[in-house]
């Protein structure tokens, strides 16, 4: 399957008032847009390959659905999709009644440093096992911006806290996630 190309905001405004009204065919160009980097989210979330599949499907499902839900002038269509598939992955955990722990931290550097070193040092299987090593919230965090490379305004709306937070709880996840890959026998110097 091809990537599609790189959208702007623009081309995806277009798409999702094409879908609102109606035009189904535009909602497939938006899933093939979107699919891979849904996928990796959730990927990065939840254990089983599997479950992460059949979790895609059910926000796409959703997504979906609850068209007539959305409101452009609220939110853009990203944000509302990434709120759906983190709120999926919640209802996912609830039903397998596993707790999962979803505290607050906060930051105030960028994290763009530690970000490029790890992606030239750590392969995805070495990146998925770190992140399951630390609390839900950081692993999140760390998945948006990232992962998913969304910007700290972005992610504030996802997750309905200021920027200012967002960029507080960066600097928490990302020193918990260097602590467990010092664990893992990483050294610090390599990120």
């Amino acid at each position: 399957m091809d990537t599609p190309k790189k959208k702007s905001e623009k081309d995806i405004q277009k798409l999702v008032t094409r879908w609102l009204k109606g035009e189904n065919e535009a909602f497939g160009e938006l899933y093939d847009y979107y699919i891979d980097n849904l996928y990796r989210f959730i990927y990065y979330k939840v254990k089983d390959e599997k479950d992460v599949e059949d979790l895609v499907e059910i926000a796409f499902l959703k997504v979906f659905e609850s068209k007539d839900s959305f409101n452009p002038k609220k939110s853009s269509f990203g944000t509302w999709l990434y709120n759906i598939a983190r709120n999926t992955v919640i209802d996912f955990y609830r039903t397998k009644k596993e707790t999962v722990e979803i505290p607050v931290s906060h930051s105030e550097t960028d994290g763009g440093d530690i970000k490029d070193k790890v992606d030239g040092t750590l392969n995805s299987d070495v990146l998925k096992e770190a992140l399951d090593k630390i609390s839900e919230n950081n692993k999140e965090l760390v998945i948006f911006r990232f992962v998913e490379e969304l910007s700290y305004t972005e992610v504030s709306k996802i997750l309905k806290k200021k920027e200012g937070t967002v960029r507080v709880m960066q600097y928490r996840a990302l020193n918990e996630l260097k602590d467990v890959l010092t664990e893992m026998g990483f050294d610090y110097e390599d990120f």
